[in-house]
C-alpha cells in the first residue's frame, strides 16, 4: 500500500499502545470487521463490544472503561447506528470524557447525531477502500506520535532520576 508522496506504508512494523473504541450498530458488523483487519498486526488495540466483551461480563461497565481508556473514539454512522440507544450513549460518554471523536459516514443520506454534528466526518460511502486506507494511515500516525510522546516522558523521567541520584552523592 502506498501513500501519496510518502513511499511504502510501514504500518505493521512498529509496536504501539494505542486504543480505538468502535461505536457501531451490530447491523454494520461487516464494516467493523474490515476496520479490525486493517489494524491487525500493528499493535493498535481495537475495542469492539461484539468481540471484546465476554459472555457474562457487565456490558455497561466494560463499555464505560473502554471509552475512558481509548485514544480515539470511532463512530460508524449509518441508518442503523443513529437509531441505536447504545451508540447514542457511547457518543455521550466519549463527548463527556473529551475523547477525540472520528465519525465515519457509511451512507450518504444519514446525518450525524446532534451532539457530534459539528465534528468533521470521514465520508466512507463514496469510496470505502480509500477511506479504509486513509483511516489506517491516520490512526497509525497518531499511534506513532503517542508512542514518541510517551518515550520523551520516560526519557525525561530517567534523566531526572539520574540527576537526582548524582546530586545525592
Amino acid at each position: 500500500m502506498r501513500s501519496v508522496g510518502q513511499g511504502k506504508c510501514r504500518c505493521d512494523e512498529v509496536p504501539m499502545s494505542y486504543r480505538i473504541f468502535v461505536s457501531y450498530s451490530t447491523l454494520d458488523l461487516g464494516v467493523v470487521q474490515k476496520i479490525e483487519r486493517i489494524v491487525t498486526g500493528t499493535g493498535i488495540e481495537v475495542f469492539v463490544a461484539e468481540h471484546s466483551v465476554k459472555p457474562g461480563e457487565r456490558l455497561d461497565s466494560r463499555l464505560l472503561s473502554a471509552i475512558r481508556d481509548c485514544d480515539l473514539f470511532l463512530v460508524l454512522v449509518s441508518s442503523h447506528s443513529v437509531q441505536s440507544s447504545w451508540v447514542e450513549q457511547e457518543i455521550g460518554i466519549a463527548t463527556a470524557s473529551n475523547k477525540p471523536i472520528l465519525p465515519v459516514l457509511l451512507e450518504p443520506e444519514v446525518e450525524l447525531p446532534g451532539v457530534i454534528s459539528g465534528v468533521k466526518y470521514l465520508r466512507a460511502h463514496d469510496n470505502p477502500e480509500e477511506a479504509l486506507v486513509w483511516l489506517r494511515q491516520t490512526v497509525f500516525a497518531k499511534a506513532q506520535k503517542k508512542q514518541q510522546n510517551e518515550a520523551l516522558v520516560w526519557l525525561g523521567l530517567g534523566a531526572l532520576v539520574v540527576y537526582l541520584a548524582a546530586g545525592s552523592k
